[in-house]
């Protein structure tokens, strides 16, 4: 499997260093500055003219102890999609005059049956957020493991690696600050928890 590093680079275009994977001595390095993964290469050093790249290597110089699977996955809560009942929205609901509330003769109201309660008129395009189902899944604010919480969003982008273990010691960093959680999968290594720009590590 080959593993696509530069969906764990940083989305910050401003932060050079960080928004494409560079090579340091028989690695490729992809990091956002909290999750970092590194497989091996044959390909040269990367060369940043203007910028430094973080020094993410010395956070791999102690890479040991046990490893175990990562199978949890990472927990998720259910959230309403603010679509047209499952489809693209094309403009107020003109049946409702974009409340979602219909009254009806007898005097009760009830959702608006030609928006599904939206106030947005349907196109005939499936919404993407939700597929159609009006709900879609969202992780969790944070995830526990033995000996530290991770935040949904980074353990979803680990998720995916394949055969994904993990070391539930915490490594601390040489500053003392800071510390984080070693893995490995079937192409590479990582860490995760961590801010590594800017020479903290």
């Amino acid at each position: 499997m080959t593993i696509d590093l530069k969906q764990f680079v940083s989305k910050n275009k401003e932060i050079i260093a960080l928004h494409e994977p560079y090579v340091h001595d028989g690695y490729e390095y992809a990091t956002d500055g909290y999750i970092c993964i590194r497989i091996k290469t044959d390909k040269p050093n990367t060369v940043l003219k203007y910028a430094q790249f973080p020094r993410a290597w010395e956070l791999f110089e102690d890479f040991s102890g046990d490893f175990y699977p990562l199978s949890v996955g990472p927990k998720t809560k259910e959230r309403t999609c603010g679509c047209a009942g499952g489809y693209v929205p094309k403009g107020e609901c003109p049946d409702c005059a974009g409340t979602g509330v219909h009254e009806c003769d007898c005097g009760t109201s009830h959702d608006c049956g030609y928006c599904f309660g939206t106030g947005m008129i349907p196109s005939d395009d499936i919404c993407p957020q939700c597929k159609g189902k009006k709900v879609y899944m969202v992780p969790e604010d944070k995830v526990f493991l033995p000996n530290r919480s991770i935040s949904g969003d980074n353990l979803e982008m680990i998720m995916m690696l394949p055969n994904l273990e993990y070391n539930d010691i915490l490594v601390k960093s040489k500053n003392g600050v800071t510390d984080y959680m070693q893995f490995r999968f079937d192409g590479g290594e990582g860490i995760i928890g961590t801010k590594i720009y800017g020479g903290v590590i």
